[in-house]
């Protein structure tokens, strides 16, 4: 292992404002580091912390002290040429580091451990990841990017969902924010504290002209979050937006993995009633989703796991569901059996479902679809109960049982107590009125 360097690279930047100043009167000491600190930069800036950054400082060379008087040395003697980085990609923080032997990232021990296990990248569908390492000790990115491997169908796509996810982002804020990283007239600033530039606007460039796979696009992002991190701090503000950046880019990534040509189709979008019933060359399996007690809706699967799904309904609403393993049927039983009312949202819905299985077969003809489940004007006459009846049926015949059992008490004649007299109530009558008589006798 070797160090690079010991000081943190936030606080280098505090001590150099503090000594970079405009009036050759003033004398940079320790008191006036520690002042210009504390009312500039960080207030709980401690005397301790502040000897122990300096004295890293000193040792780094990147700061020179002459009769307690510190000063900043010359850029020529700062910026020496290495073939690797000086910073922990994975904290960003300097320290003794083990260096990648394929590449310019290093690592501390632990950090390179921990790299492993969390595994940032996301595995693609429609990538494939062969178990071949250039080198045992090469780090986690390097692993990758010598792993993956793009299918065939989506590398006619890939540079169409560069584009997609290019004018997408670049409305938002934090790409906007992004476009400049460090310093804009100090660029030797930069060059000492990042070994690699990059910003948003080199990505874009990039994506404009395709990159050749999906985890490359993470990479560039990881790289993003490792410079802002060094220069900003892991917990700034922009350190976030750039963690944030990279997440809404591997949404878009993930989206157009489980099908590129839809997503492609619908610009990365929610697809119009035209665009969704178009086929695809690798056909989509048709299900039932179950999203309330009996309300199923007919979506479109485009990517199944062990133990989820990932749809988009075929209903007016069209939106992307992510579904339990456990509410997902497939789409061979009819709505009438299902026990759904049949309106005209669901002949709408079925009606996509028919339009697209013909389009389908057109471009797959051995896709295989019962369409007559979908013809809800003739309705199947329900089947014989058996000891098998479900849930449902038992449910709704005991519902019906307990309604007739309401009904006949209801339709149950009422003696009305107006107008009409029961000879047979006459003893009862009188039995009272004399009880009465004695309990209350008339004053």
């Amino acid at each position: 292992m070797t160090t690079r360097r010991y000081t943190d690279p936030v606080y280098l930047q505090y001590i150099w404002d503090s000594v970079e100043i405009p009036s050759a009167d003033q004398i940079c000491s320790f008191d006036h580091i520690l002042r210009y600190i504390r009312s500039e930069k960080d207030p709980k800036c401690t005397t301790a912390k502040l000897q122990e950054q300096l004295g890293n400082a000193v040792r780094d060379n990147c700061i020179v002290v002459n009769d307690s008087h510190y000063r900043r040395p010359d850029w020529s003697s700062l910026l020496t040429k290495s073939s690797h980085d000086s910073y922990c990609f994975h904290c960003h923080l300097p320290g003794p580091v083990i260096n990648c032997p394929t590449c310019f990232r290093v690592y501390h021990e632990i950090c390179y451990k921990r790299s492993f296990e969390i595994n940032s990248f996301f595995d693609f569908p429609d990538e494939k990841y062969r178990p071949s390492h250039p080198s045992a000790s090469s780090c986690v990115t390097c692993r990758r990017l010598n792993d993956t491997q793009l299918s065939n169908e989506t590398k006619p796509n890939l540079r169409k969902i560069c584009k997609i996810i290019e004018e997408k982002m670049q409305g938002k804020a934090s790409w906007l924010n992004l476009c400049t990283v460090g310093y804009v007239e100090e660029l030797n600033r930069n060059k000492y504290f990042c070994i690699k530039q990059i910003n948003t606007n080199v990505i874009a460039s990039k994506l404009s002209e395709g990159y050749p796979s999906r985890t490359h696009i993470l990479v560039d992002l990881d790289l993003l979050v490792h410079n802002v991190a060094i220069i900003y701090g892991t917990k700034a503000e922009m350190t976030i937006t750039a963690r944030n950046l990279r997440s809404a880019v591997l949404k878009e990534l993930k989206e157009s993995s489980y099908c590129s040509n839809c997503y492609v189709r619908s610009n990365g979008g929610r697809p119009d009633r035209f665009q969704i019933v178009r086929a695809c060359p690798r056909p989509h399996e048709l299900v039932w989703y179950q999203y309330g007690s009996w309300a199923f809706r007919p979506c479109k699967v485009l990517y199944k796991s062990d133990e989820s799904y990932e749809l988009i309904s075929l209903d007016n609403r069209r939106e992307r569901l992510s579904a339990q393993k456990n509410s997902v049927f497939l789409l061979c039983t009819s709505p009438s059996n299902l026990g759904m009312t049949v309106n005209s949202a669901l002949k709408r819905a079925l009606q996509d479902v028919k339009m697209y299985v013909e389009n389908q077969r057109k471009v797959t003809p051995n896709f295989e679809f019962d369409v007559s489940i979908l013809n809800c004007d003739v309705l199947p006459k329900p089947p014989k109960q058996s000891d098998d009846t479900d849930d449902f049926q038992v449910k709704k015949s005991r519902k019906s049982t307990s309604t007739s059992k309401t009904n006949a008490k209801r339709s149950r004649p009422v003696s009305s107590s107006k107008g009409n007299f029961d000879v047979a109530n006459l003893p009862i009558i009188i039995s009272v009125f004399f009880c009465t008589r004695i309990c209350f006798p008339f004053r």
